[in-house]
């Protein structure tokens, strides 16, 4: 461990901030700009399900794989095992390339909201 601790200290860093800080701790102007983001992210994806080129073939081979209906999928209704139902979410996110950008360029919403549903919505 210590190691990877050496090797990778600002991944540990960032990896120890985000696992110990609480929703409390966090500034006003950054819950607000993260729950714009999240909106964003949520529209851009129900809109890439019934505009985006290619979101309906992702849905149908996640669909396809089979597996236990554990995480939403995002303008689709239904359930498809957790990482699927994260692939068909980002998916439909980036179908339209409508996300919001930041000052410096890229696209936030679509990197940081479909990651952290997967474990928000894995089985206990």
């Amino acid at each position: 461990m210590s190691a990877d601790i050496e090797r990778f200290p600002m991944t540990h860093a960032l990896a120890r901030f985000a696992s110990t800080t609480t929703y409390d701790q966090l500034p006003p102007e950054v819950v607000a700009v993260m729950k714009r983001i999240t909106l964003d992210a949520f529209g851009t994806a129900l809109a890439g399900t019934t505009l985006g080129e290619g979101v309906e073939p992702v849905h149908a081979v996640a669909m396809g794989a089979g597996g236990i209906g554990e995480a939403s999928i995002i303008g689709f209704g239904g359930k498809a095992p957790v990482l699927h139902a994260a692939f068909v979410n980002d998916g439909s996110m980036h179908a339209l390339n409508y996300d919001a950008l930041g000052a410096e360029g890229g696209h936030f919403g679509v990197n940081a909201v479909p990651s952290p549903l997967v474990p928000a919505k894995w089985p206990d």
